[in-house]
């Protein structure tokens, strides 16, 4: 923090969300720039505002703008619609009025790295799934995830997906060691979204770039087609479950070999992406300051 604090900022950007971040100390940083634009980065609807920005609304009388996969119509109404107290405990408005402008980019593409892409030769088998249990996933859970599938959770959430009647098998988080991704071992990976998603579009998630890195066809439950539709991505209906079946027996009825030839040709569309989000980001950030 000592040296941070001797530098002077034109913009600070806040990159996470959490209503238990500890976030005091890095008031000083604020203080200290009291001229500098805030922005709020994040790549999921459904999280709570940054705290160390509510404070600098509550506290400084300052606003921010935000970076987001999301359009504002998008993101949970009931997180922009929270009433802001100020430091005396009179509600002073509703979150949204204190955002004041608002980028919407595909920040999941720029996990893209062309060192992540090779053969790696090792002999693929399976289907997996990996992530944490989230609630408005449950109904595509309870299909997908069967006898024949892999789900990677941490084991804390294992009772979840127990508890909605999952029978696939269980395993730790995978490990993803530059150039020796856990996930690489395996030929097909499920892609499913929650509810609020498939009428809110907000690009392909992370697991997709990470798949398309590492040689994983992905395969969508059919409730994710209108995000197909819109990423631009070239995606044919093969890659897509049908509605009356499981990934596991679908995956039974493909060439594997086939369809990642035809997933490889979008490699060069999400670099073209990762580009097109730094170089918005950039154009906002400049914005920002002007």
């Amino acid at each position: 923090m000592p040296e941070i604090l001797k530098n002077k900022y034109d913009v600070i950007i806040c990159c996470y969300a959490s209503p238990y971040a500890p976030n005091i100390p890095y008031r000083k940083i604020l203080q200290k720039n009291p001229k500098a634009r805030l922005i709020w980065l994040v790549n999921d609807h459904d999280l709570e505002d940054n705290q160390l920005l509510r404070w600098a609304i509550t506290g400084l009388g300052k606003t921010y703008d935000m970076i987001c996969n999301n359009p504002r119509k998008g993101y949970r109404h009931w997180i922009l619609g929270k009433k802001i107290k100020n430091e005396e405990g009179e509600i002073i408005g509703k979150l949204n009025k204190y955002i004041i402008n608002w980028l919407t980019t595909n920040l999941n593409s720029l996990i893209m790295d062309r060192d992540c892409i090779f053969d790696s030769g090792i002999e693929k088998e399976g289907i997996i799934y990996y992530g944490t249990f989230r609630k408005h996933r449950s109904e595509h859970f309870t299909r997908h995830l069967q006898e024949g599938m892999t789900c990677s959770a941490s084991k804390k959430h294992w009772k979840k997906f127990d508890a909605i009647n999952c029978t696939c098998e269980m395993i730790n988080k995978l490990s993803w060691e530059k150039g020796n991704e856990d996930l690489r071992k395996y030929k097909y990976s499920l892609y499913i979204e929650d509810e609020h998603t498939h009428d809110n579009f907000a690009f392909l998630a992370n697991r997709y770039y990470e798949a398309l890195m590492c040689d994983v066809v992905v395969l969508f439950d059919h409730n994710c087609q209108k995000t197909i539709d819109k990423s631009g991505y070239i995606i044919p209906k093969e890659f897509v479950i049908p509605k009356d079946l499981n990934i596991v027996q679908y995956s039974k009825t493909l060439d594997y070999n086939k369809m990642l030839e035809i997933q490889k040709q979008n490699i060069e569309i999400a670099f073209k992406d990762k580009e097109k989000c730094i170089n918005e980001i950039s154009d906002f950030t400049y914005f920002a300051l002007h």
